[in-house]
């Protein structure tokens, strides 16, 4: 993820939702490029259309530190290039609210954000490269929420 420049950041189209008022709904595990371009896309899309305050709070929880470093010096905003036959349509996210991982912000933050009462969906995406470690992040993921119960 490359940062956001002052003049690209001054040509593209705004949210024209307020980011403010977002609350983090969904909790989304393994911020990567699918899902930036699928599904916070369509959350931005659906923001736009709705005013609703469905933010999402994205957690990696193995690597990525750096994006999620960079993902907070851009205000969590990043852009999706749409590349048709004859144009390239460039957009701004800002459906992504918080962002989260445990070596920055410890396990407890995560586990912590998962359980909020505002919290409606907990989701990650499994794609061929994320099949492999999938059970081991289940895995985590389970020995996180219960150690956290006692």
């Amino acid at each position: 993820m490359t940062q956001l420049t002052g003049t690209l950041f001054s040509q593209l189209k705004q949210p024209e939702y307020l980011r403010s008022q977002l609350k983090s709904r969904i909790v989304h595990l393994g911020f990567g490029a699918f899902h930036r371009a699928h599904q916070a896309l369509f959350t931005n899309e659906m923001l736009e259309k709705t005013q609703s305050d469905w933010g999402i709070c994205e957690i990696n929880l193995f690597g990525g530190e750096a994006l999620i470093e960079q993902l907070r010096i851009q205000d969590h905003l990043y852009t999706v290039a749409e590349k048709g036959a004859e144009k390239t349509n460039v957009k701004l996210i800002g459906a992504v609210n918080e962002s989260l991982h445990p070596e920055l912000d410890g396990k407890e933050a995560v586990i912590n954000k998962m359980v909020e009462e505002q919290v409606a969906i907990v989701s990650m995406t499994i794609t061929e490269k994320a099949i492999a470690p999938t059970l081991q992040l289940a895995a985590l993921i389970r020995t996180m929420l219960l150690s956290n119960t006692t």
